[in-house]
């Protein structure tokens, strides 16, 4: 592992250098014309038919599905599907966080509700292993930090003769990234990115500047009129290079119904007024599937849709100025964030004896590397531990490097 790549770990939770590109978007089929002149309700009827139709192309008779379901649009967009399909008690599917946050609980209550064969992954109480996390690392080619996945072991052994339905970067085709401005130019777009952060750090871990990670962003780019520079580059590195490899586990059969097919095609067409906030997308969602989407949503807080913007501006204040409470005075102020993904990490690294020795006895070996400062990564364990700081972000940076040159990477 070579300096910038362990800078690029240390900056984004990723390696910028990273080519592996067999999930690479294809946007060569992008055509504005069909769709410019088209109203909200025909588009949600083109988009829906579009959307169906792609799902049915790679949908096979006799194999075994499993979808991975939490509390977003996705997943409960291929569960309809399914179910359309198939008997409940054949299709497999599976959620993993915590109790009490937002993409568990939705994503196990819509399963109750459609009586799947589901299997559930608390990870508070899964007991990690350093032979587990160096095997995950290998299987995500060393591109994440870790913890941000279900047990790699338990699916192998429960899925392995399976296929999985994934969602994986739909958000991204359906306009996740959209706005209603961007960048002119590929330089202002490649530096507007990576002054962003996927990964919110309190404390700054890398010595690079931008200007060194700058020449290793893909520019290989399409007329910005079909899709913003923005975007182009947000996809190419955040989807590509970081989300990708964490999710599509290299071992299993994957299916991706949202890349490279006629709805992503339909869905980079459409005018971007109907992409900005996945608008679009969520009406053909809810046209497709009314009984689903009767469950709260993740992205809404929580709530149903009926409860407005407004109810969900107020919901969303609160969970962020309880979030941040929590940040100021993590001893006096636990709150376990309904929108945490996967599991409290600030928590789990003070809390959690199985996890506390494994990370301690990596971030030594990682000292013994001499790639970080050993005094700094004494800090900031010592401010973790000690309450003065929530630092679970900068640890698992740490740690995930470590595990990374384990398991081989070079």
């Amino acid at each position: 592992m070579n300096r910038l790549q362990i800078e690029s770990y240390l900056r984004f939770g990723y390696d910028i250098t990273f080519n592996d590109w067999r999930y690479e978007f294809d946007f060569s089929r992008i055509n504005k014309l069909p769709y410019a002149n088209k109203n909200l309700p025909e588009l949600i009827q083109i988009g829906a038919q579009i959307l169906m139709n792609s799902l049915q192309q790679l949908y096979e008779n006799n194999e075994m599905v499993v979808v991975p379901t939490s509390g977003g649009v996705d997943s409960r967009v291929l569960l309809g599907f399914m179910l359309e399909h198939k008997e409940s008690k054949d299709i497999k599917t599976y959620t993993f966080g915590v109790p009490n946050t937002y993409d568990f609980d939705i994503g196990n209550q819509i399963t109750k509700y459609c009586n799947t064969n589901h299997v559930v992954f608390d990870l508070n109480k899964h007991m990690y292993s350093l032979d587990e996390l160096i095997e995950t690392s290998r299987c995500m080619s060393h591109q994440s930090p870790l913890f941000f996945h279900p047990p790699l072991f338990k699916l192998r052994e429960l899925y392995d003769d399976s296929t999985i339905w994934t969602g994986v970067n739909a958000g991204a085709v359906v306009g996740s990234f959209a706005k209603h401005s961007y960048t002119n130019n590929v330089d202002d777009a490649i530096d507007k990115f990576l002054k962003k952060d996927i990964f919110k750090k309190k404390i700054k871990l890398h010595t690079f500047d931008n200007s060194k990670f700058k020449e290793n962003v893909n520019r290989n780019t399409i007329d910005p009129q079909l899709l913003s520079y923005d975007e182009q580059i947000t996809i190419k590195e955040r989807s590509l290079k970081y989300l990708a490899p964490h999710v599509l586990l290299k071992g299993f059969n994957y299916k991706l119904p949202f890349i490279n097919t006629p709805f992503m095609d339909f869905m980079f067409s459409v005018p971007n007024e109907y992409r900005i906030g996945k608008m679009l997308y969520r009406k053909i969602a809810e046209h497709l599937f009314p009984d689903l989407f009767q469950f709260p949503l993740e992205c809404d807080y929580g709530l149903k849709s009926f409860y407005g913007k407004k109810i969900i501006r107020y919901k969303q204040l609160y969970v962020k100025i309880r979030q941040r409470m929590y940040e100021k005075q993590p001893r006096y102020c636990y709150y376990l964030s309904p929108m945490i993904n996967y599991f409290n990490l600030d928590e789990a690294f003070r809390s959690n004896s199985n996890l506390k020795r494994i990370i301690f006895e990596q971030l030594q070996d990682l000292k013994d590397r001499k790639l970080v400062d050993a005094n700094l990564i004494d800090q900031i364990w010592h401010n973790h531990q000690n309450y003065h700081q929530n630092l679970s972000t900068e640890i698992n940076f740490l740690f995930s490097l470590e595990i990374h040159h384990k398991a081989g990477k070079v």
